[in-house]
């Protein structure tokens, strides 16, 4: 009786690894180590998912391709050198600077040149955090997206906020109005990198996949970079329209300024390229990733210039006289010398101040 007992037991015992050796086969294949964790046999097949731009594609071989053996990734260096060379400049022109911004009372310079120097600052630590740590990798994924999410944050906020300055000026010109606008204009750059952020995390575009699973950072995906450029256009054509209508058209707070109107057109070109080349991804054709790179490209390493040069320039390249002007009104044979003078000159402070009136232009 227990020899039957005995052969009934391994006759089950055989069944049940013959049924059961499948499915160790089948995990085994899931999880290996030779290629990223996926159960669709065909996801770096550009038949079956066309949105997949190809690995060996330039314009996104530039994206996550390495010198070499290290962790100096290509489009690390390629924003980085840009933003270190001006954070030179910045430093090379300190002492000046602080003189300078010791003697105006204008907040608004103040401001400018922290937003200036913030955005720098903030795109070149991204760079460097990247490659030191190697964040480019799948380990380390999320704190990748996260110092991408949280640079693209200050610039966004930079950006919005230089524009805001330029169509309040004039009327708002103070310490705590200044520190308004910056706060509504970082409340709605938290709201777009929220959903971005969002969007990276859990709903990353296929398209930006590499071959060892790692996903690119890609600004939300194209369609929702599509959506957020396009209303950034909108915002900068309505300025610009704006400005160049008949003066009674314009509204209280927007001045004239030929500074602000190229700053528009130069962020409207680039929302411009940035909102063709995401619509162009979205539709899988590829060609529009290198439309989004330049563009790209500029966000994040040529903000800071372009607000210095548009803004900025002129007044730290000025040099302040040593003696001020002074009037005298022209005496009339007979006349008497009126009995005080009036004195044109100014201090420093006023100096800035006048130049402040121009950097945005007066308001109507």
């Amino acid at each position: 009786m227990a020899g039957i007992e005995a052969s009934i037991l391994d006759k089950t015992m055989d069944w049940l690894e013959k049924e059961l050796e499948p499915a160790n086969i089948s995990m085994d294949t899931i999880t290996s180590p030779a290629g990223p964790t996926t159960e669709d046999p065909f996801f770096r097949d550009a038949f079956f998912h066309p949105s997949l731009i190809p690995d060996s594609e330039p314009c996104k071989a530039i994206l996550h391709y390495h010198l070499g053996n290290t962790n100096l990734r290509v489009w690390d260096l390629i924003i980085l050198i840009p933003n270190l060379a001006f954070l030179l400049f910045l430093f090379y022109k300190l002492p000046s600077t602080r003189l300078k911004l010791r003697a105006t009372n204008s907040e608004l310079f103040r401001s400018l040149y922290s937003i200036i120097l913030t955005c720098s600052l903030a795109s070149a630590l991204r760079c460097l955090l990247s490659m030191m740590l190697h964040l480019d990798s799948i380990e380390h994924d999320l704190a990748n997206k996260g110092v991408w999410v949280t640079t693209r944050f200050l610039l966004l906020t930079a950006e919005l906020s230089v524009v805001a300055f330029g169509c309040a000026f004039g009327v708002r010109e103070n310490k705590v109005s200044i520190q308004r606008i910056t706060l509504v204009c970082a409340a709605i750059a938290f709201l777009v990198c929220a959903i971005q952020a969002y969007l990276e995390i859990f709903q990353p575009f296929y398209g930006f996949q590499v071959k060892n699973g790692f996903d690119l950072y890609g600004q939300g995906g194209p369609a929702y970079l599509a959506i957020t450029s396009s209303l950034l256009v909108v915002l900068y054509l309505g300025l610009l329209v704006t400005m160049m209508c008949p003066s009674h058209f314009l509204p209280t707070l927007l001045p004239h300024s030929s500074s602000l109107a190229i700053y528009c057109s130069v962020q409207l070109a680039l929302h411009l390229l940035t909102a063709a080349g995401s619509a162009m991804l979205a539709a899988n054709i590829h060609p529009g990733l290198c439309l989004t790179n330049l563009t790209s490209f500029a966000s994040f390493s040529l903000l800071s210039p372009l607000i210095f040069g548009c803004f900025l320039h002129n007044w730290f390249a000025a040099n302040q006289p040593n003696l001020l002007f002074a009037y005298k009104a022209q005496l009339d044979d007979g006349d008497e010398e009126p009995s005080s003078i009036i004195n044109m000159s100014r201090d420093e402070d006023d100096i800035v101040g006048s130049h402040g009136e121009s950097l945005f232009g007066r308001p109507n």
